[in-house]
Parts: C-alpha cells; structure tokens; sequence
C-alpha cells in the first residue's frame, strides 16, 4: 500500500471510529442519535483535532523525506553515480526514497563484486609474476653455484653455464620490461606518438627479425607482400612491438614444419593486418582469457618456451589505444589467426 492510500485508509478508519463512538454515546445516555449537541460538538471537535494533526504530521514527514531524499542523490553524485531514475514530479516522496536507496544498494552490491574480483585478481597476479619470476632467478642461483662449487675452473662447463645464465638473465629483463609497459599502459601514463609510415616496409622487416628463431624452430615464414607501399597512421614504435609479439608467438607455439603467415590487406579506409599460424590452435574454452596477464593455454610448455606471459597483454593494450581491437580465430590442433586494423594515412 503507497503512503497516500495509507493516510487516506487511517482517515477514513478515525472518521469511522468516531461515528460509531458518537452511536454508542447517544445509546448510552439513552438519547436519540445526534440529539445532545454536546456529544455531537465534542465528536466533531475531536474530528478536526484528528485531521489537523494528520494533516501536520504529513507535512512533516513529508518534509524529512524530501531532506532524506536530497541527502542520498548527493551522495550518490558525489560517489560519481549520476544514473538518477527520474520518477514524475507527483510521485509519493516515499516512493522517491525507495528508488533512490534500491540504487544505492544496488551500486554498493555492484562496488563490492567488484571489490571482490579485485582482489581476486591481485593475488592470482602476485603468484603469477611471482612464479614467473622464481624460474629465472632460480636458474641463475644454480649456474652460477655450480661455477663457484668448482665449475669455474672448468672450460667445458664454464662458458656453457655462463651463457645460459645470461639467457636466464635476459628473460628476466624481459619479463621486468613487460611488467612495467603493461603497467604504464593500464595507469594511462604512455602517449602514442601518431605518424604516417609504411607498414609493408615495417612488416617486411620484423619478418626478417624473426627469421633466425623461426629457423631454430623449424617454422617457415611466409609474408604475402602487396608489392607497394601501404601507408597509416599509427604509433610506428607500438605497432612494430605488437607485430613482433604476434610474430613471436605464432613461432613459440607453432608445430615444427609448420607456417607462420603475415599478411596486409587495404579495406576502405582502414587497413586489415593478420598474422596467422599452423600450430597448435586454441581451446574453445580459453579464447575469452588469452588476452589476460599471465594467462597460459598450455602452461607446461608455455614457460618451457619462455617469454612473460604478458605478450598478447601489451598487444591488446596498444591496439585499444589507438582506438581499434584485435580478433583471434582458433582451431584446436589447426592453428590460429590474429587480425587487427590500423587507419590509412595520412594522419
């Protein structure tokens, strides 16, 4: 029942209420009903009293709705929530307050998951870098026990546990030089620096950058080369990072044999730019997590493989930056495809 049927419904019991006591007065004092005007006087007295009050009392509380009402949309603008549902102007003060405060509830619900999830993330990210960290370190601690146990003296042992410290050592550069851009990203501290540049020209130098780990690998790069300069305007230093990382993994998880394929397509205004493996493909499942930190489809290999785990991350970080988004279709055992687009310059 709203408040104004409620005030109305107690109006109507005391005007009944007072009616039958004046009946049951007049029965008593043996009298025709309303015959003694001192009866009749006191009840209709009694019944002014009783609406006068009403009427005080529901300006009244009428009145410290309204306040209560005002306090809570201030605190709601000043928590940045400015989604007020606008309820008409002849809408009770009470049905106001209780739209405003299911909001409110609402949002602290909301704020709380949120809460929640957060901190669910922070410490899956601290055993993440945690772990990713621990493996280098540790391999370092070993080589280099192993060189000052006696192994120093060595020379068939000590050149090979040096260079591969270092490689352990540059790993961990690595993963510390992700750790940070990715963190600069997400506080929205790095600017992109937009120019007009080829990306035939730059895709057919990261292809060739990556010819000595692909041999390694034994993976076959192809580069389907349009023949003519294809110009956009972009971050050159960025998209070069992001071709490099898409690059690198389409060869970390590719099968040996296997194809690595980057290709450049104009479309209208905009320019489609896909680098596509032979490899491994990617569960159903994992598709909606593989831009995440850290997050690894197969991590036994992936750390065996090297790299941060941070790689698809930063690409989807600098694409989103320049206002577009990256795409991933997978077939599991078939290999996958990543796209993106890029604006066409000039800028």
């Amino acid at each position: 029942m709203s408040f104004r049927a409620r005030i109305l419904f107690n109006l109507i019991t005391a005007v009944i209420t007072l009616l039958l006591v004046n009946y049951l007065w007049h029965r008593t004092s043996a009298e025709p009903w309303f015959q003694n005007q001192y009866i009749n006087t006191g009840t209709l007295l009694a019944g002014f009293a009783y609406l006068a009050a009403a009427i005080i009392s529901t300006r009244t509380l009428g009145i410290t709705l309204r306040k209560l009402h005002s306090y809570l949309i201030r605190l709601e603008l000043r928590e940045g929530n400015d989604s007020e549902v606008k309820l008409p102007d002849s809408a009770p003060e009470i049905a106001k307050l209780e739209s405003t405060l299911e909001r409110i509830l609402e949002n602290r619900r909301a704020e709380t998951e949120r809460l929640r999830q957060l901190e669910d993330y922070r410490k899956e990210f601290l055993g993440n870098v945690s772990h990713e960290l621990k493996t280098p370190i540790f391999n370092i601690q070993g080589y280099i026990s192993t060189l000052l146990d006696g192994g120093l003296e060595d020379e068939t042992v000590n050149r090979n546990f040096l260079q591969k410290a270092d490689r352990n050592v540059e790993r961990l550069v690595g993963i510390v030089s992700d750790l940070e851009t990715i963190t600069q990203y997400e506080a929205g501290e790095l600017e992109l620096q937009r120019s007009e540049f080829d990306i035939t020209e730059m895709m057919r130098e990261v292809v060739e950058s990556l010819e000595f780990q692909a041999g390694r690998e034994r993976i076959s790069l192809q580069f389907q080369d349009p023949g003519k300069p294809v110009l956009v305007c972009a971050d050159s230093f960025r998209i070069r990072q992001v071709l490099t990382n898409l690059g690198t993994n389409s060869i970390r998880y590719g099968k040996e044999n296997g194809i690595s394929r980057f290709k450049i397509m104009p479309m209208g205004n905009k320019v489609r730019i896909e680098v596509a493996d032979t490899g491994l493909g990617i569960p159903e499942k994992d598709l909606g997590r593989i831009f995440e930190r850290f997050y690894r489809v197969d991590k036994s290999r992936s750390r065996n493989k090297g790299g941060s785990g941070l790689g698809l991350a930063i690409v989807k970080h600098i694409i989103e930056a320049h206002g577009e988004q990256i795409d991933v279709m997978s077939t599991e055992g078939a290999g996958s495809v990543f796209g993106f687009s890029l604006p066409k310059g000039p800028c």
